[in-house]
């Protein structure tokens, strides 16, 4: 039986998934509010071959019957990304925090995945990272890209997504059939402060 399928409601089961990832693990958690995005699985996602990677995946490639892309932010908790600024190398904290939200990312996909599939929608899942070419070291599903083309955030000169959390945090997506509406967060052309 389909069911209809709103933005909200996937971003509620998102954001309980991250709420309750700290008492799981029996820690405080690395994390704050994720932001969630869907936009139509249409035309603007043609170019990711140009402007990612030549061998980057369409939506219909994870998922032929793709209507929607789904792009998730888990920003990181303010706390870490000061511990981080301090010293050469990465805090250890950056580093545990990093593991745990890879398995987070898994763990928040899965829970979209299955909130889709109650409702009668399949869906194309990834890995938060290890989907690259391993000769040249490129994404064939690059999360950011597909934030940047959904309105998530914006590209800033580092290279990372700007979000309206900011940059520091990792990022996740699936496709599904649901047709979803074009829900972003972000409607500017430029969020880097550099480059306004």
């Amino acid at each position: 039986m389909v069911k209809n399928v709103n933005v909200r409601g996937l971003r509620e089961a998102a954001e309980k998934c991250v709420a309750e990832e700290p008492s799981r693990l029996g820690t405080e958690g690395w994390w704050r509010k994720p932001l969630l995005v869907a936009a139509r699985a249409d035309e603007r996602f043609e170019v990711l071959p140009k402007i990612a990677f030549e061998e980057h995946w369409r939506p219909k490639d994870l998922l032929p019957t793709a209507k929607s892309v789904i792009v998730f932010f888990i920003p990181f908790k303010e706390e870490l990304v000061k511990e981080n600024k301090k010293g050469d190398r990465p805090c250890r904290d950056w580093g545990i925090a990093y593991v745990q939200t890879n398995d987070l990312i898994g763990r928040v996909s899965q829970t979209l995945g299955d909130f889709l599939g109650r409702r009668g929608f399949k869906s194309g899942l990834t890995p938060a990272t290890h989907n690259f070419d391993e000769i040249k070291l490129m994404a064939r599903w690059s999360h950011k890209h597909l934030g940047h083309l959904a309105g998530l955030g914006r590209f800033g000169t580092h290279r990372m997504l700007i979000t309206p959390a900011g940059c520091t945090g990792r990022l996740g997506s699936l496709v599904t059939e649901a047709e979803l509406e074009d829900s972003p967060v972000i409607e500017t052309q430029e969020a880097c402060l550099l480059k306004a």
